[in-house]
């Protein structure tokens, strides 16, 4: 099984599960390097590959170390207007409950109350859109599992850090397997 992490702190939240964990760092290009290094694994990989890390709740009714796989995910940072005008989604299934907005800071409040607006729950995260798009372009099976460390507001980053110390991460992916 070939499990990714963005850090440190969540391959220890993932208990012995996360000692084999790749540690990828935070963001999306840090993502895409992780992905890359790894790729020729992960083309040969008779399961899975999985995704496996926090998030913060935008929307939904969901409690902090509820565990989320999303089937939309949506490149937050990406504005090339006027050139294109459009967001970049990949879409999974219609009907989709759950999207993943991630971009390469933690949000303090919510920018996305328009694209939220068409889903039940909104996360966010940092590495989901790279990840999933890789995995695509590729064609590597693939799975993305966030739990909710935090609901987004002002405390965002601490709320983080202290689901860090938890083993919510463990409980997800076992559940998950």
């Amino acid at each position: 099984m070939i499990v990714f992490t963005p850090t440190d702190y969540e391959a220890k939240s993932m208990g012995k599960l996360g000692d084999s964990a790749i540690v990828t760092g935070m963001g999306k290009l840090a993502m895409l390097h992780a992905c890359y290094e790894h790729k020729d694994k992960m083309v040969n990989s008779l399961e899975p590959v999985i995704l496996i890390g926090y998030c913060g709740l935008l929307k939904g009714e969901l409690a902090i170390g509820n565990s989320v796989t999303p089937a939309v995910y949506v490149d937050g940072d990406y504005n090339s207007y006027p050139v294109e005008d459009s967001i970049h989604f990949i879409v999974e299934k219609k009907n989709a409950v759950a999207v993943c907005i991630s971009q390469d800071r933690i949000l303090t409040n919510n920018p996305y109350k328009d694209i939220c607006a068409d889903f039940k729950i909104a996360i966010t995260d940092m590495e989901s859109y790279a990840f999933v798009e890789f995995c695509r372009r590729f064609k590597i099976r693939y799975k993305v599992i966030r739990v909710v460390s935090d609901i987004v507001g002002e405390e965002s980053a601490v709320d983080f850090m202290e689901a860090c110390k938890t083993n919510r991460l463990e409980l997800a992916l076992e559940k998950a397997l």
